[in-house]
């Protein structure tokens, strides 16, 4: 969605290669003031479940990272990870790409 010179891109139940990114994907979401993209998984989780639909913290990171957005909202939680999980995954994405965050329940992005 485009309005009034602001970009966001929504990428919900994306699957990846698991070395590499889909670069029609980051043609996409290039220079978009917001991505939303799907982050269920972690690398290792990635790797049994090959064919479910979803990416990977790292994933999302690298498409913001290659289409120079200039924020991430990653989204698509695995049920099985429990806030803390997500907590400590938050904190440990925004150590490579510091504009990311979980979406949580309620959120509101001003763009």
């Amino acid at each position: 969605m485009d309005d009034n010179g602001k970009g966001i891109v929504i990428c919900t139940d994306l699957e990846h290669e698991e070395d590499e990114v889909n670069p029609d994907i980051v043609a996409f979401c290039r220079d978009a003031d917001v991505l939303v993209h799907d982050a269920q998984f972690t690398n290792e989780e990635l790797k049994t479940h090959k064919g479910w639909g979803h990416s990977t913290y790292d994933q999302a990171i690298e498409v913001a990272e290659k289409a120079n957005v200039k924020k991430l909202i990653m989204t698509h939680h695995d049920p099985d990870h429990d806030d803390a999980f997500l907590t400590k995954m938050e904190k440990e994405c925004q150590k490579r790409f510091p504009n990311c965050f979980l979406a949580r329940e309620g959120m509101e992005i001003i763009v």
